[in-house]
């Protein structure tokens, strides 16, 4: 300090520069700063849901919807996790693809960070889409690489849709209910296929065995095949038994009852 009479003081301050010691957090990282860029220039979530803070399932505020995020940066994975929960998401949370694919439930949808510790987005989407319980499940990929050429990448790995961070939450939430919407048409579409195709199957190989009974009627009791399918048929009535059921009893004993030949 100096001072002189009826000129003022001079106050000189001297702080030492020097490393931060060992043990204590190293300057961010390029990566860091840009996650915490990404954060600070998305829109603040309404904080309503912070009773369902945490992992796992939120319990009675879903319609039904149920979507897993994978995401390994903590404050982006809750930001996401606290918009689809205002939007009446069921959420399930993870940080890495491994404990993705082994979550109990499964969900409806996947919205998967590209860049995770271990096997990135891009592998989770193969090995989703090589495991039948899981190749139906639409995934959404979230990235910091913008470019056609990143999109086509993802595209190709299988992915259904793929977001460039920062996104604008109104968007994603509308991608998210579109991609819900249409895999929901899409299942049923399927199931419905499945069912009519699991159906012709059973009328063709009824079929197959009824036309096997009345060949042996014919060959027995030397019916035409008209006959024959009028004495499948009265037996049937008869005993209140389906016609295949008769069939098959003709098929495999030969006979249209216990011990009484054909």
């Amino acid at each position: 300090m100096q001072s002189a009479p009826g000129k003022g003081s001079t106050f000189t301050v001297r702080l030492p520069l020097s490393t931060a010691p060992a043990g204590e957090a190293a300057p961010a990282s390029v990566s860091d700063r840009l996650r915490g860029q990404l954060l600070s220039d998305l829109p603040q979530v309404d904080d309503r849901s912070e009773e369902a803070e945490g992992d796992g399932l939120l319990a009675g505020s879903s319609d039904g919807r149920h979507i897993l995020v994978v995401e390994d940066n903590d404050d982006l994975r809750r930001y996401i996790v606290k918009l689809l929960r205002n939007d009446g998401w069921q959420v399930t949370e993870v940080s890495d693809a491994e404990s993705a694919l082994a979550v109990p439930s499964m969900p409806n949808l996947v919205l998967s960070d590209v860049m995770l510790p271990g096997m990135d987005g891009l592998a989770l989407v193969r090995m989703m889409r090589t495991n039948p319980d899981l190749s139906r499940i639409p995934v959404i990929l979230l990235t910091a690489r913008a470019g056609a050429e990143s999109a086509a990448t993802g595209l190709r790995s299988g992915a259904d849709d793929y977001i460039v961070k920062p996104f604008e939450p109104a968007e994603l939430l509308a991608r998210l209910a579109v991609h819900y919407e249409l895999s929901c048409l899409r299942n049923f579409a399927l199931d419905e296929a499945e069912n009519r195709s699991a159906n012709l199957e059973l009328a063709l190989t009824s079929n197959r065995q009824i036309g096997a009974a009345i060949g042996i009627l014919m060959a027995v009791h030397k019916l035409t095949s008209e006959g024959a399918f009028a004495l499948l048929r009265e037996v049937s009535n008869k005993r209140n038994r389906s016609l295949r059921d008769v069939a098959d009893q003709v098929v495999l004993t030969g006979t249209l009852d216990q011990g009484t030949p054909v």
